[in-house]
């Protein structure tokens, strides 16, 4: 089993995630796709929880540096929304893989560190003393970039931005 494996499995997992959603696709159709064994599948990846989080690691993980790189910036809120959309721009395929069934929630971790991403990026977005309209308003700013980089997906990435 070599790194090539596992990143065919992962590609072969976005794809029918996108496609069909997470919970309608089964290790065993992923391993079918790959042209490997169900085993084969597991022994890289202990259940579909666990490619869900090799999936989204890296998104979190841009997420979470955009994040502390607005937390520096002068202009808090620019940067802040600036750096979720890049990162969604980036990661606009495994957004719209969540679009279809929330399959990024199969992992608590992945949820977790999503929503503690979120929760940063609405904080700088709100500032610090905000109050729960600000933070509303904040959180809508926010959930606005996500739509049209999942929609429209295929699109160029500078047209999007």
């Amino acid at each position: 089993m070599t790194d090539d494996t596992r990143a065919r499995i992962l590609r072969a997992a976005l794809e029918e995630f996108s496609e069909r959603g997470f919970h309608a696709t089964s290790v065993r159709e992923l391993a079918e796709r790959v042209g490997i064994t169900k085993t084969a599948v597991l022994y890289h990846f202990p259940g579909k929880a666990d490619i869900v989080t090799a999936l989204a690691e890296p998104l979190l993980d841009d997420l979470e540096a955009a994040m502390t790189k607005a937390a520096a910036a002068a202009d808090l809120r620019a940067a802040a929304i600036e750096g979720l959309l890049d990162v969604w721009l980036g990661h606009r395929y495994l957004l719209r893989m969540n679009l279809r069934d929330l399959g990024l929630t199969a992992s608590k971790t992945v949820f977790d560190r999503f929503r503690d991403g979120m929760l940063t990026a609405n904080h700088l977005v709100a500032g610090a003393d905000a109050d729960l309209a600000g933070r509303v308003r904040a959180a809508q700013a926010i959930a606005m970039l996500s739509d049209p980089v999942v929609l429209f997906a295929d699109a160029p990435v500078a047209e999007l931005r």
